[in-house]
């Protein structure tokens, strides 16, 4: 972060990010009823916080802006199309050796 042009770089980027997230009210979000116990892979929360949804299985699509297309359950990792694109899309694939 030393050199000027990359905390510009940052700066951007952050800015962008605030613009274009999603924009989420709890309190006008209606969630089904999701009872975790029944998530095959476990349960996390939407993107926008509100509601409790299973996480995708073995080559189930992960990632996408704001992790919108969801997050890979326990044992999984989302493998992007594009890994250095925070935005890119995948899909879960098993964790092996750590990685």
């Amino acid at each position: 972060l030393g050199h000027p042009a990359h905390a510009f770089s940052l700066r951007i980027q952050e800015e962008f990010v605030r613009r274009h997230s999603i924009n989420c009210d709890c309190r006008l979000v209606k969630c089904g009823v999701r009872e975790p116990e029944s998530c095959r892979y476990g349960s996390g929360l939407n993107p926008c916080g509100c509601c409790t949804i299973c996480l995708q299985g073995p080559n189930e699509p992960c990632g996408g802006p704001q992790g919108i297309n969801g997050k890979c359950g326990t044992g999984l990792t989302c493998v992007k199309s594009d890994p250095n694109d925070i935005n890119s899309s995948g899909n879960c694939k098993a964790v092996i050796n750590g990685k």
